[in-house]
């Protein structure tokens, strides 16, 4: 084999196939890679090295659906098959005697693997429902982080004209979200059918990053994980724009709640080297987002902070990267993440400016 150190190894070797990118490699990388392949040595990687590149954004998404179908269909029979053994083992326990704080002890700890299990399955089985239907497509399947991250387009972003990715917000998660947010997809699909019927549209929803949950009551107070996640909903963008076939495609980034805050980072370093893809930036129940690269030449003391906590002038639109009449935002009177957590956004508690101080069209 050439001293190859798997088999894997050994038939890239004799094939001649350069090795995949990183997983989260830049999209336009992903895209050069796989342009550079011949169709044997294309055909070489999606049989054999598929968990390698299924969830790359800049392949082609009819390559990404089918390689992640079919490891969601494994991981499915897996899951169902733990499930059985867990019932199993549960139930040989019960029926051994018992009494003690020992026994029923360990009767709860098996219980809750069991219960597990079953979530998990659950999981995988709801996002299966989700991305079944006419023109889905599962364009990411991940579970190798602490909540599953998948990605399900209604309509094919590679051929559509306009393709929309809406980012979701605070507790969204696969387990309880992912079948009623492809559902929203699928009816802004319909909407932009009606609007614009002589065109194509994809439309995206986007829980492939790490959302916070209702237990994360501090970190939904603050940008970390919003700035440590935005590059996924960065390098999806590019992966759209790259693989898609036309020559400009029409993508539009929306974001909801925490995912407004992840969107509005994202726009920032998508635009940041003056070729963002994103055509139109829509914010709707948005708490806000920082400015990621400011401008700090003027500063300005604030009457109740420490003259080291300074108020940096309102942000700068342009880093957006969005012409005008194309950034907007959607709040309603009262709403309690707007005008609670939004008004702390030029200080450094909360998760940034308002979108109204970036000038944000209502």
């Amino acid at each position: 084999d050439g001293g190859a150190d798997s088999v894997s190894d050994a038939v890239e070797s004799q094939n001649g196939v350069p090795p995949p990118p990183e997983q989260n490699a830049p999209a336009e990388q992903v895209r050069a890679w796989w342009e550079s392949l011949t169709e044997a040595q294309q055909q070489h990687m999606v049989e054999h090295e598929p968990d390698a590149i299924r969830n790359l954004w800049g392949l082609p998404s009819e390559v990404r659906d089918e390689l992640n179908r079919e490891a969601l269909d494994r991981d499915i029979t897996d899951a169902q098959s733990d499930v059985d053994d867990l019932r199993d083992e549960l139930q040989d326990y019960m029926d051994r005697p018992g009494g003690s704080d020992a026994y029923y002890a360990g009767m709860i700890s098996m219980q809750s693997r069991l219960d597990s299990a079953k979530h998990h399955l659950e999981t995988l089985q709801r996002t299966r429902t989700a991305a079944t239907g006419p023109d889905r497509m599962l364009l990411e399947y991940d579970l190798s982080e602490d909540l599953p991250e998948v990605a399900i387009s209604v309509g094919d972003p590679d051929t559509a004209d306009n393709v929309s990715l809406t980012v979701e917000g605070y507790t969204t998660n696969v387990h309880d979200s992912v079948i009623g947010k492809v559902n929203d997809a699928q009816n802004l699909n319909l909407a932009a059918t009606e609007l614009a019927p002589g065109q194509s549209h994809a439309t995206i929803a986007f829980l492939a990053y790490q959302h916070p949950q209702k237990a994360d009551l501090l970190g939904v107070g603050t940008n970390t994980l919003a700035t440590q996640e935005a590059s996924k909903v960065e390098n999806a963008a590019r992966g759209i724009a790259v693989a898609n076939h036309k020559t400009d495609v029409n993508l539009s980034l929306f974001g909801h709640s925490y995912g407004s805050t992840t969107s509005g980072i994202a726009a920032q370093e998508l635009a940041a080297d003056g070729r963002s893809p994103v055509d139109t930036l829509a914010l709707y129940g948005s708490p806000g987002f920082p400015e990621i690269h400011p401008d700090t030449s003027t500063t300005y003391p604030t009457p109740i902070a420490p003259t080291e906590d300074l108020i940096r002038p309102l942000p700068d639109k342009d880093a957006l990267g969005i012409d005008d009449g194309r950034a907007f935002h959607m709040t309603e009177n009262g709403d309690f993440v707007t005008e609670i957590f939004g008004e702390v956004g030029t200080t450094k508690v909360g998760l940034g400016n308002p979108p109204r101080q970036w000038g944000l069209e209502e």
